[in-house]
């Protein structure tokens, strides 16, 4: 089996495993994605029986569309460029905000050959009502194709580790191990 291949089918693994974590938890996902152009909502469509966890996704791949559909303020992008922590943590807060999800993912970098020194800088931050998880990666020199799935692995990675932490608090508050602040 090739490597694409084998990333792939990972990336489709990872996305399924996912979607059972929030339907057992009972948590809605939403994406806001620029580098990987859809990819990531794709994976997360394609999930048969599981997909109703997934409210849907935007693909905000220029700076235009951030502005105009998230919000993303021009001095924000100005200041920090769109390939930063700042911008991809806006973004999935922007994207949770438009929506009912409870847990929003949010990816931007650069892969593809662009002549700069950045291909395979990505940034990706996952905003749920506790706050926001940001992660940095240096992919090293791929092309766009293989960016995508291996940006949406560490994404669905880092959704599934969310998910994961939202279900154990769960079994502890059920287990009365954790208060919950009634007011």
């Amino acid at each position: 089996m090739r490597p694409v291949e084998e990333g792939e089918r990972l990336a489709f693994r990872l996305a399924k495993d996912v979607l059972q974590a929030a339907d057992i938890t009972g948590v809605s996902l939403v994406t806001a994605e620029s580098c990987t152009g859809g990819y990531i909502a794709s994976l997360l469509a394609g999930v048969e029986g599981l997909s109703h966890q997934y409210e849907g996704g935007v693909v905000v791949y220029s700076d235009q569309t951030k502005i105009a559909l998230l919000g993303i303020s021009p001095e924000a992008l100005s200041r920090h460029g769109s390939v930063s922590r700042e911008i991809v943590s806006e973004m999935a807060v922007r994207i949770r905000g438009l929506t009912s999800a409870q847990l929003a993912l949010a990816v931007s970098g650069n892969t593809g050959p662009r002549g700069e020194a950045e291909n395979g800088r990505v940034h990706i931050a996952v905003a749920d009502t506790s706050g926001i998880q940001h992660r940095y990666y240096e992919l090293g020199d791929v092309d766009r194709y293989e960016g995508r799935w291996l940006v949406a692995i560490q994404a669905l990675d880092m959704l599934l580790q969310a998910l994961t932490a939202t279900e154990r608090q769960a079994s502890r508050r059920e287990a009365g191990v954790l208060k919950q602040d009634v007011g």
